[in-house]
């Protein structure tokens, strides 16, 4: 990474300072700390796919919510949603029992 760092500030004396490629390359010099958290704590992860995945729901529901209804409907959305979560952070929704649909409906 030391490598890497030093031939991002090369490059980015060689190039003309208003290219994309000099953009880049600021933006990884100024998000470096970020970068490199992976080499200072093992825990930490390299993507962030587990939060996307549960922001997703949530993006999803938003484009929803305008064909609620009512607010009403937008409020008992809210109630399913904090009662799922709570239900998730608790291990709860692994004991639940899934219904599968079925096929004639």
């Amino acid at each position: 990474m030391a490598d890497l760092r030093a031939w991002l500030e090369a490059t980015l004396r060689r190039i003309s300072g208003k290219s994309d490629l000099a953009k880049a390359i600021r933006y990884a010099l100024a998000q470096w700390g970020a970068l490199t958290t992976v080499l200072r704590d093992g825990r930490a992860c390299l993507h962030n796919n587990a939060a996307e995945r549960r922001m997703r729901p949530l993006a999803l529901g938003r484009k929803n919510y305008p064909f609620a209804g009512a607010p009403e409907g937008g409020r008992r959305a809210a109630i399913i949603y904090t009662l799922v979560g709570t239900a998730e952070m608790n291990g709860w929704a692994r004991s639940l029992p899934v219904r599968a649909a079925r096929p004639d409906r």
